[in-house]
């Protein structure tokens, strides 16, 4: 095994958990943290705490049901109010859509489920 190798699952993860802290900061909560201190184990180079990884990848589930997800294929609008209304869209966080959430979910659960040993 090269050092190559051994960094690529770290890198994974920490771009998973970037998805993840960026999707759960955009809907509030605590969760955003927990993934953060996921985070900074597994910068450290340490096995994050199992309680903390089930709490972010619970909170990934519900966040998929969230009704406050942007919708995949928002309708086109046109005219004055509806270009008005779309830059302040633009100025606020942007949420992210149910597909979006759905995938980062996949990944954490891949990514950070225990391999069988034996």
């Amino acid at each position: 095994m090269t050092m190559e190798d051994s960094t690529r699952p770290v890198d994974r993860r920490l771009r998973v958990l970037s998805s993840a802290i960026a999707i759960l900061d955009s809907l509030g909560g605590t969760s955003a943290f927990e993934a953060l201190e996921i985070r900074k184990a597994v910068e450290r180079g340490t096995e994050p705490d199992q309680k903390l990884v089930r709490s972010v990848e619970s909170a990934l589930l519900v966040a998929a049901m969230s009704p406050k997800l942007s919708q995949e294929e928002a309708p086109k609008e046109g005219g004055f109010l509806a270009a008005a209304s779309g830059v302040f869209r633009r100025l606020s966080r942007p949420m992210p859509t149910r597909q979006q959430v759905r995938r980062v979910y996949k990944e954490f659960g891949h990514a950070f489920r225990r391999k069988p040993t034996g």
